[in-house]
């Protein structure tokens, strides 16, 4: 009888703290609906908004990369060259998976090859191919929708496109030059990393946002470029992580003096580690294991090899 008894009072007291709970709680209010026409304006509006920035991204990474191969290519630098038009093309595909979904789904383009980017100074720049123009045509044969490069294009050989923009459609002829022979790619990642894996350089957005001046960015991507053009190898990272650490030293020495020659301003990069350590204080301290260098050092030889630059441009 106590037991019940003990139960019953339990439950009572239960009862009346969600009672008083309920009285003092504020009332809930009910979600307001949302408009479905709104709502996927508003969803193409942001799709809209993640395809400018990827193009923008896209075509900052890309005049970088030009400006700065063309230098290594003048300079004789490059192990391997091959014909370049100066046009970085771009399809649906070529979007990442979440940005591609949205951008077909909002109806922003469904198809085709367009030009994401121009080179200043480049072949395609001086036939006057444009950013945003789609591509038609090549040398009369027409473009399907599809997610290949046009035949030729290639090549070195001079070819024809049919272009076509909001102010109408044109041909133009377009030739090639010899630049340095590999490629860099966008990566979607927004974690701070670059890296050449022996056949392609990858950056990601997220270093590309943590470094807003062309210069630092320059240097980073002059680093991977020495890796490539000094036939550095993953090898070394793998059995012999100072040996990788000598390497990644003389792409910081060697980069540096890249970028310079390409007429970056080298103040905006002796910065570039502090930065790096603000947004990424894990690979701050050092492993044993490690096949890069600690960050304080490349700071200080960065330095040291900036003011050496411009202590010669000062005598020159």
């Amino acid at each position: 009888m106590q037991a019940m008894t003990k139960h019953l009072r339990l439950a009572v007291s239960a009862l009346v703290a969600i009672q008083l709970a309920a009285c003092i709680s504020p009332p809930k209010s009910p979600l307001p609906d949302v408009d479905q026409q709104s709502l996927a304006v508003e969803r193409q509006h942001m799709a809209q908004a993640a395809l400018n920035s990827w193009n923008t991204e896209s075509a900052r990474l890309y005049t970088i990369r030009e400006k700065l191969w063309l230098t290594a290519t003048q300079r004789g630098e490059c192990p391997k060259t091959g014909p370049d038009r100066g046009a970085l093309l771009q399809t649906v595909a070529d979007l990442p998976s979440g940005l591609h979904d949205e951008v077909i789904s909002a109806g922003l383009r469904s198809g085709g090859l367009y030009v994401a980017a121009v080179a200043p100074g480049s072949p395609a720049a001086l036939s006057d191919v444009q950013a945003g123009d789609r591509i038609v045509a090549v040398s009369r044969d027409h473009i399907a929708v599809h997610d290949a490069l046009p035949g030729g294009w290639q090549d070195a050989a001079e070819i024809s496109l049919d272009l076509s923009n909001a102010n109408g459609d044109r041909t133009v002829s377009i030739g090639s030059r010899s630049l340095c022979n590999v490629d860099v790619v966008l990566d979607n990642s927004h974690d701070i990393w670059a890296n050449y894996d022996g056949s392609r350089i990858y950056v990601s957005q997220g270093m590309l946002q943590a470094l807003p001046d062309d210069a630092s960015l320059a240097f980073v991507l002059a680093h991977e470029l020495i890796h490539f053009t000094a036939k550095h190898t993953g090898l070394a990272s793998i059995f012999n992580a100072a040996g990788s650490r000598d390497q990644e030293r003389e792409a910081d020495l060697m980069g540096i003096r890249l970028v310079a020659h390409a007429g970056y301003d080298l103040t905006q990069v002796a910065t570039i580690w502090d930065r790096l350590a603000l947004l990424d204080p894990n690979r701050i301290g050092f492993d044993f294991l490690a096949d890069h260098p600690l960050r304080a050092e490349r700071k200080l030889r960065l330095q040291a090899a900036i003011a050496a630059i411009q202590a010669e441009k000062n005598q020159s």
